[in-house]
């Protein structure tokens, strides 16, 4: 299988949401509202390019045995909800959308023609399968759209034609190119790249596309690119060959390091015609040598920072060789110790000890350790003694000084007993007072962070406890420790923080600090001591005060949770007497809610029995009377299924939701029926009338099958009138382009996609387009006409009258054109005869013109009349229809709103997913706003329509040749449509 390219490969989302088909559609959406936490379902339709989660929430794949049957997508989801689908009890096989269009993972080769696939199927989601189906990841529409716009299109456009030029001068040579495992490259004589083949890609990490020109500088090391750049540059002005070696950075972080070489290459006369350069892999070698220098470095540095004396002793005691650092306190000179006798540098108890060691370690042939204190340099001195077998009758003593870590072990002891008796708000202060006599410094501050300032809970300064106070951050050392989580200035720190005059006052030198972190990780304070001078073993120091700030934190979290604690007890005592209150308030409210609700509702035993019936308020009519068993009002079979139901929902203690239709007042009806259980015997039965949602049901699939059949109606006429359609973007690329037009320029569809409207126009007729472009894009006017010359593909051309109007957004922003292309190359052709006649008559030829130009001006006016009579028939009826369901919407959309309304009454509280969704869509502002918005596209489609009447009564193709008809109406009409 071919290798993707990386930017494709990243395109491809590898865990995107899959279900199987009998997932509950609630699920679902629940899944994908949890990758969405602050935009509704509906808003995920869109999904930002820079936030991942996004363009997974916008839909869920259906997966059944490995293979993908299906998918549902947030705008399905609104769909559902807009049709005012039950969603409660439904699985995702029963509204997902199948068959699902999908793409090998082996032909995923290009965004472009992914992104085509997507727009001829009408799809934003693509799933990516491997060769046997299954599902390999996700492809949306906006992700390729983010790809295309960061391609460099144009360096593929002029990389290509010299491709194909190098194949056919030498199709061996260029296999050759292209199948080499090395990396190869070719410039143009000035050292712009021209080509690569595969394996430099592979190397550098590029495609093709990106490697044009001087792109392949963005695969180079940041710390080789500028040395690279010159000496390529310097070979390429100099023709002189180059040799280099250096290091490519894949997107990923992966380090290549090569070997590049190049030479150039001359033509027949002996120019420089460009380079032919390679890229050898020698990432392994490089990496044995730089591990073998930093073994070596690694070594000499640990000699070097060996903290220990190492001795070499017999088994007799006599010391036969030692290595330490100048720094190391030793009893005794150590020249004199080689050749000496343990007994005679050390006191007897310690050169017994020594040589009682030795002798144990070598019978035992493992380590022996052990401390000792001696006398040096006027001061006891704590050793470590570890003894190692060297030989069979010699050892290695590891003699290494403890004194400081001895003194920091009692300290720490200290400050541990210190505050491990003392709890609650005396803690802080006892922690502060111990660290300051630990590590003899002058201040010690542990705080809370109380929204942008910093209370002190405990404060050691001037030998003694001091009270509480509230300080700034802004421009403190305090800042940097909350902002990093440690900060260390070992001087001058008055000199670093000048806005900080505490600082001054208290004569700092040196600080340190460490963040109190909560459980969660969020920064709740820290702790930090202040010397006014330099830190004395700042390690040690940041040590001890990390423990401690751990320590801290955790008994201030506690002190707040009990704080908390307190205050919610008061509060939920509060809450209590008050839920009674409302609690009782509302038991009227729920009979009154019970009694306005829609639906039947029916308590009921599985044998079918009613205990209790609550009917509807305004509407019992419509439901018939139960009074001891559904065998009163059901049919046989209808009360079979109904009782089976009821069993199933109350074994399983799940809710229940299904449709069935009888006869019913002399009619035939739909009901939807909802099982919930309410006991083990019992459950409750909601009847609903849908049957009038069922007709609209069905209008809609009416009006869904015409709408399609318009569809296909504009589509026949697009791809067989008689004259050329092209649909361009802003920049004059094709968009869509009909057969006529294909065959007026000899391009095909594809071919026309990668070429633009200036390409294929006579380079002696682009100045005229120009001025009337910019009007049409400044919207001075709605449309104009031209006649120009196009360029076929065999390089001839013809002439043709071209209409151009501009198709704008929602937003009256331009979006693309449209062009309408009629070929006049035969007028034109009669007009170069007729003015090739020799002028024999003045007058005749004067005549001529003035025909010629009366038949020109008829036949545009006639074409304009046509062209404006078909528009305003095919924009008729989509108008119509849209203006024609605008009132059917806005009744849907007030029913919809209705039913939210009554669940929300209903229901009470409701889930929290389903709570958080309402809150972060603003589902009140969307239901007050989304009428507003039909009432604009009333007002829009009531203007279209105006203007489609216009345009017929300015055409006036239905009406004969010769009749009387109002100037006036004429007149008003033209000036509308303008």
């Amino acid at each position: 299988m071919a290798a993707i390219p990386g930017d494709l490969s990243a395109a491809i989302i590898r865990d995107p949401l899959v279900v199987s088909p009998q997932t509950a559609v609630l699920d679902a959406i629940t899944q994908m509202s949890r990758l969405s936490p602050r935009e509704g379902i509906a808003q995920t339709i869109d999904p930002t390019p820079d936030q991942p989660c996004r363009h997974r929430s916008s839909c869920v794949l259906v997966v059944a045995h490995q293979q993908v049957v299906g998918i549902l997508t947030a705008q399905d989801v609104v769909h559902l909800v807009a049709q005012q689908y039950p969603l409660q009890g439904v699985t995702v096989e029963q509204v997902m959308t199948q068959p699902v269009v999908s793409l090998r993972e082996s032909a995923f080769t290009d965004a472009w023609s992914a992104t085509q696939l997507l727009q001829q199927q009408h799809i934003r989601h693509l799933p990516i399968v491997d060769g046997q189906a299954r599902l390999v990841g996700l492809v949306t529409a906006d992700r390729l759209q983010q790809i295309i716009a960061a391609q460099p299109a144009p360096a593929a456009q002029v990389i290509k034609p010299q491709v194909d030029a190098r194949r056919q001068g030498s199709e061996q040579r260029y296999a050759s190119f292209m199948a080499a495992p090395v990396g190869i490259f070719c410039t143009d004589p000035r050292g712009n790249c021209t080509d690569v083949n595969e394996r430099w890609c592979q190397l550098a990490g590029l495609t093709p596309a990106q490697a044009f020109g001087q792109g392949w500088q963005q695969a180079l090391h940041p710390e080789d690119r500028g040395q690279v750049v010159t000496a390529w540059q310097q070979a390429t002005v100099n023709n002189l060959p180059f040799h280099l070696e250096y290091r490519f950075l894949h997107p990923d972080g992966t380090v290549r390091w090569v070997q590049g070489e190049a030479i150039a290459e001359t033509d027949a006369n002996g120019q420089v015609s460009g380079y032919l350069g390679t890229v050898t892999n020698i990432s392994d070698h490089k990496q044995s040598e730089v591990a073998l220098q930093r073994s070596e470095a690694h070594q000499r540095a640990l000699l070097k920072a060996l903290p220990d004396l190492i001795l070499r002793v017999n088994r007799a005691g006599i010391y036969l060789e030692f290595v330490t650092t100048p720094d190391f306190p030793v009893v005794g000179g150590l020249t004199e110790f080689v050749g000496t006798h343990v007994s005679e540098s050390l006191p007897p108890n310690a050169a017994s000890q020594r040589l009682a060691m030795v002798e144990q370690a070598l019978q035992t042939r493992t380590t022996q350790m052990y401390e000792q204190d001696l006398s040096a340099q006027g001061k006891i001195q704590v050793e470590e003694v570890r003894v190692v077998p060297y030989s069979e009758d010699e050892v290695l003593l590891l003699v290494r000084d403890i004194s400081d870590r001895k003194q920091a072990e009692a300290a720490l002891q200290q400050l541990i007993q210190g505050t491990a008796a003392t709890t609650g708000r005396d803690f802080f202060p006892a922690l502060a007072s111990h660290i300051a006599e630990t590590l003899e410094v002058s201040y010690t501050l542990v705080t809370e962070q109380v929204d942008s300032e910093l209370r002190t809970l405990g404060f050691w300064a001037n030998d003694a406890l001091q009270p509480s106070y509230t300080y700034g951050l802004a421009q403190t050392p305090c800042e940097q420790v909350l902002e990093t989580g440690e900060f260390y200035c070992e001087s001058s720190v008055q000199q670093m923080f000048p806005q900080d005059l505490d600082l001054v006052d208290m004569e700092a030198e040196s600080y340190l600090g460490i963040a109190l972190e909560g459980s969660g990780g969020e920064v709740i304070g820290h702790l930090c001591i202040l010397n006014q001078q330099p830190i004395a073993d700042p390690q040690r120091a940041a040590q001890i005060l990390r423990v401690f700030a751990a320590r801290a934190a955790a008994e201030l979290e506690r002190q707040r949770a009990s704080t908390s604690l307190e205050q919610l007890n008061q509060s939920l005592e509060a809450k209590v007497a008050e839920r009674t209150l409302a609690l009782q308030a509302s038991e009227a409210q729920v009979r009154a809610m019970i009694g306005a609700i829609p639906d039947l509702l029916l308590r009921v035993k599985s044998d079918g029995t009613c205990l209790e019936s609550v009917y509807p308020v305004h509407s019992s009519h419509q439901f018939l009377p139960v009074r001891h068993h559904l065998s009163e009002v059901l049919p046989p079979d209808l009360l079979q299924r109904q009782l089976k139901k009821m069993g199933r929902a109350i074994a399983t203690n799940q809710l229940h939701v299904y449709e069935h239709q009888f006869q019913k007042h002399h009619r035939q009806v739909h009901e939807e029926v909802r099982i919930a259980p309410i006991g083990l015997d019992e459950a409750l039965i909601i009847v609903r009338d849908i049957s009038d949602r069922k007709r609209l049901d069905a209008e809609r699939q009416q009006v869904e099958m015409a709408l399609r059949a318009s569809e296909e109606r504009y589509r026949s006429i697009y791809d067989q009138t008689a004259v050329g359609l092209v649909n361009a973007n802003l920049e004059g690329q094709f968009l869509q382009v009909n057969p006529r037009f294909c065959d007026m320029v000899g391009y095909s569809p594809e071919e026309l996609h990668a070429k633009t409207i200036r390409d294929i126009t006579h380079p002696d007729d682009l100045a005229q387009v120009a001025p009337d472009m910019q009007q049409l894009f400044a919207g001075e006017i709605a449309y104009f006409f031209q006649e120009k010359r196009y360029v076929r593909k065999d390089g001839s051309h013809f002439w043709s009258s071209t209409g151009v109007s501009m198709v704008r957004d929602a937003m009256g922003k331009p979006a693309h054109t449209l062009a309408v292309i009629r070929d006049i190359t035969e007028r034109k052709q009669v007009e170069a005869e007729l003015n090739a006649k020799t002028n024999e008559i003045q007058r005749a030829y004067q005549e001529l013109k003035e025909t010629q130009l009366q038949l020109i001006q008829s036949e545009k006016m006639s074409s304009l009349g046509q062209l404006v009579a078909g528009i305003a028939h095919e924009i008729n009826n989509p108008v119509s229809f849209i203006y024609g369901n605008l009132a059917a919407a806005l009744n849907y959309t007030q029913d919809l709103k209705t039913a939210l309304d009554l669940y929300q009454d209903h229901y009470g509280e409701p889930p929290r997913a389903i709570a958080d969704f309402l809150k972060d869509a603003d589902i009140d502002y969307v239901l007050e706003d989304f009428p507003k918005l039909l009432q604009s596209m009333e007002n829009g489609a009531v203007r279209i329509r105006d203007i489609v009447a216009s345009l017929r009564t300015f055409s006036r193709l239905d009406q004969s040749d010769l009749k009387a008809t109002d100037i006036h109406e004429n007149i008003d009409s033209t000036l509308e449509d303008v």
